[in-house]
């Protein structure tokens, strides 16, 4: 089979070209995605390239200088993105830094070209560290591939600039040479993967979000009733394993319509997000905190029977009263191994509750 080199480049560039509005279209409608940007301009600074030394060829040097120095920004632009996709800080002077060296040794350096590539390794090889050493706590399915990926990318730059070296061609201007097609080749389908496994990466990660948005309350930032419930039962399950006590807690904030109604539904706003950062404050990582709907809270205590469970509701209720805003009830039920019924427990805490009302609120009752 042959291949014709100068076909192979144009379609190279036709890919680039076609990738590139790929990711300005996906990038409209995922904008806001962290790493989305600094891809386009990535991609669309690698056909800007490939366009520019295509046209230029080796008769004008001013050119190629210039589509070397436009193709080598390309990877630190992809780089930048990973960055930010990994929620990373994104400094620019290595970017800045990697171009000029690029063009330093173009200029100077004689057979430099291969800086270019040498670079574009480098830059690869850096793009999958980042994504193995700092996307390990969301670690989607895709980071793994992309990594593969750009360590792939980078072996095959660096092979073909040794290979090069020993026959004497230039990397990039050479017409007619069978690593200038494989590279070509390998170019084709970096740009094709790396498009398609990015825009999964940036589709899981909206869609993580999605689904953490659909749990959380968006006025006090807790669970809201739905994955409260979820999560209560999955921590009931776990005591009943090992056969340990649980707690439900119920809260509700003393006279909150009149709260409303004489200092507006702000100061009724207000309310809710401070018992809420008391409350995850005081329950730290173990309890399971919600709002179950108005007013009113509810967190589950794995480990906790009624005695601590009560004293850790009349801890966050003496908390809330020393504040001088408002005051809060709470109920409390405990349950011990195989009993344990998350829904029984929140009717029995709900009963409880509203007995600390009829006592005279700002109080805790146990069921």
């Amino acid at each position: 089979m042959k291949f014709d080199l100068q076909t192979l480049q144009l379609l190279d560039l036709l890919a680039s070209l076609e990738l590139v509005l790929l990711f300005y279209l996906a990038g409209r409608m995922l904008r806001g995605r962290p790493g989305v940007r600094f891809w386009v301009w990535g991609m669309a600074s690698a056909a800007a390239g490939r366009l520019i030394l295509l046209l230029a060829g080796t008769s004008t040097p001013g050119a190629s200088l210039l589509g070397a120095l436009v193709l080598a920004l390309s990877p630190a632009l992809l780089w930048a993105g990973i960055r930010e996709h990994c929620n990373r800080h994104r400094p620019l002077l290595p970017v800045v830094a990697s171009v000029a060296a690029v063009g330093a040794l173009w200029i100077w350096g004689g057979g430099a070209r291969y800086a270019v590539l040498l670079a574009s390794a480098c830059w690869s090889w850096a793009i999958a560290w980042t994504l193995l050493r700092h996307d390990t706590a969301l670690r989607p399915a895709g980071t793994n591939l992309v990594s593969a990926i750009f360590l792939v990318h980078g072996g095959v730059q660096v092979g073909c600039v040794l290979f090069n070296c020993a026959v004497g061609y230039d990397p990039l201007l050479a017409e007619r040479t069978l690593p200038r097609v494989l590279m070509t080749l390998e170019s084709i389908f970096f740009s094709v993967a790396f498009t398609f496994v990015a825009m999964g990466l940036a589709s899981q990660r909206l869609l993580r979000k999605v689904r953490e948005d659909a749990r959380i309350d968006s006025l006090t930032g807790l669970l809201n009733r739905w994955a409260l419930l979820s999560d209560g039962e999955r921590a009931l399950e776990f005591c009943r394993r090992r056969e340990s006590a649980c707690a439900v807690v119920m809260a509700d904030i003393d006279h909150f319509k009149r709260l409303n109604d004489s200092k507006g539904h702000a100061a009724g706003d207000a309310a809710l997000r401070l018992f809420a950062a008391e409350a995850s404050r005081a329950a730290g990582q173990w309890a399971v905190l919600g709002r179950y709907g108005g007013e009113e809270f509810c967190a589950v205590l794995p480990g906790a029977g009624e005695a601590k469970a009560r004293l850790w509701a009349e801890e966050l209720r003496a908390r809330i009263a020393s504040l001088d805003r408002f005051t809060v009830s709470f109920g409390v039920a405990a349950g011990t191994g195989a009993e344990l019924d998350l829904m029984q427990l929140i009717a029995k805490a709900d009963d409880a509750l509203y007995r600390a009302k009829d006592q005279g609120r700002n109080r805790v009752c146990g069921a």
